[in-house]
């Protein structure tokens, strides 16, 4: 290789000048071709001097120091550490996934992991992402649901996946959004759910009469589901400097965005999702995104779940249906909460009763929050979760996917008050 083009014109190659992206995979720094340079000017100094102290011929001499030189620059240039490019495999269903898959894929089998991309229909082809990139629609699928299980760094998933993390990523966030704006009517009160209300009513009402003292206590109104709200943590927002430097301001520095976002009771950032709970163990209704600054009374107006209720009831021409919740819940029309009967009222046992019944069934909400964080456990791990993801789309593919798991296999709530939910073809037909 021929460094200089000519012993009395020095000038390096292209390769050993940074331009754009070419520094980053080819050549050397600016810092390092300047040293060069400085370097070649000393060499032909050192050539003239031994010319001058032996009487030798300078070209001669110049080229000798050259050839050192050309060693020096090669091993100079030569980065100490190449990236490679990415190597994309080929991830399918059979060759990723294991027969029996329940450990790290949520899903038992892999065959009920191929009916749930048939029944979502999934893309053939994700995107196009914000950059442009696209990826195919079952390897997208894969990591989809492996991403939804994982809590480590994703570093690591991508060497057990293979391919560019960038891509792999925009692809998760770009399919957490499609799902949601593709099955959002499925976590909206549909039509197919309303119409199995009066069998959600008799389940909980077999129930309540199971716990008091003195059973069949006559409840003078229908429950078919339960609400709840639901505060997950995630990363603190606005922290960290605003630019690099030393004595650079703070992202935030009134706090104003993280005071936002912060609930003093819970004593973490976080946001809130309202969520109404069937007996059969599904969630029919989802509302989220809020600051968990909020209290669940403004959830439930927020959210407007009771003109919900109404339009669905009355497109059926079904009679009225009450939802249940805990005692921050105000009497309405659609939502009832705790009698809270005080001292000497005259039913006041048979009020007790009820609340003892409904109250123990009404804890079910409870666990359907925990299943769907032992499930879909990087939902609810708060250094993965930041206030630049799509949050609320995140946490409906965790509620979506937990109901798909109760239509595959039911769950502990449908075996306690005895009332199977749908097939996983029925529950997604409800969303068409």
């Amino acid at each position: 290789m021929n460094i200089l083009v000519s012993p009395w014109e020095p000038r390096l190659l292209r390769g050993f000048y940074s331009s754009g992206e070419a520094r980053d995979f080819h050549g050397i720094s600016i810092r390092q071709a300047g040293k060069a340079k400085k370097l070649l000017r000393l060499l032909k100094l050192q050539a003239q001097i031994a010319k001058d102290a032996h009487h030798r011929d300078f070209d001669d001499e110049l080229a000798s120091f050259l050839k050192l030189f050309e060693a020096y620059a090669l091993a100079v240039g030569k980065r100490r550490f190449m990236k490679s490019p990415p190597v994309w495999r080929q991830n399918t269903f059979n060759n990723t996934i294991p027969c029996e898959c329940g450990t790290d894929w949520v899903f038992r089998y892999r065959s009920d992991i191929k009916k749930m991309y048939r029944l979502l229909e999934i893309p053939a082809v994700l995107g196009p992402f914000p950059n442009g990139g696209k990826l195919g629609g079952e390897m997208g699928f894969i990591y989809y649901l492996r991403r939804m299980t994982w809590t480590g760094r994703v570093r690591d998933l991508v060497k057990e996946f293979g391919g560019e993390e960038t891509r792999l990523q925009r692809s998760f966030y770009w399919l957490v959004c499609w799902v949601e704006g593709r099955w959002k009517k499925l976590l909206d009160m549909p039509l197919g759910i309303v119409r199995r209300f009066p069998k959600y009513a008799e389940a909980i009402r077999v129930l309540a009469n199971k716990h008091p003292a003195q059973p069949n206590f006559p409840a003078p109104f229908k429950v078919p589901y339960y609400i709840d709200c639901h505060n997950w943590g995630n990363y603190r927002p606005g922290s960290g400097p605003a630019h690099p430097g030393i004595g650079a301001p703070r992202q935030d520095p009134t706090g104003a965005q993280q005071q936002a976002f912060y609930n003093g009771w819970l004593r973490k950032h976080g946001v809130k999702a309202q969520v109404c709970s069937a007996p059969d163990g599904l969630d029919i209704h989802l509302f989220g995104g809020a600051s968990c600054r909020h209290n669940d009374h403004w959830m439930r107006h927020a959210s407007q779940v009771e003109a919900t209720v109404a339009a669905r009831l009355a497109a059926l021409g079904l009679p009225n249906f009450l939802g249940y919740g805990d005692s921050i819940y105000v009497w309405s029309q659609y939502i009832r909460s705790r009698n809270n009967a005080p001292a000497g009222h005259p039913h006041k046992l048979q009020l007790d009763n009820e609340d003892k019944g409904m109250n123990s069934g009404r804890e079910s909400i409870e666990h359907h929050f925990g299943e769907g964080s032992m499930l879909f456990p990087f939902t609810t791990t708060k250094m993965k979760i930041k206030q630049n993801m799509p949050l609320y789309e995140i946490y409906f593919n965790r509620v979506l996917l937990r109901n798909f798991y109760m239509c595959f296999y039911h769950g502990k709530t449908s075996k306690r008050f005895n009332c199977e939910p749908p097939t996983p073809e029925e529950y997604a037909a409800m969303g068409n």
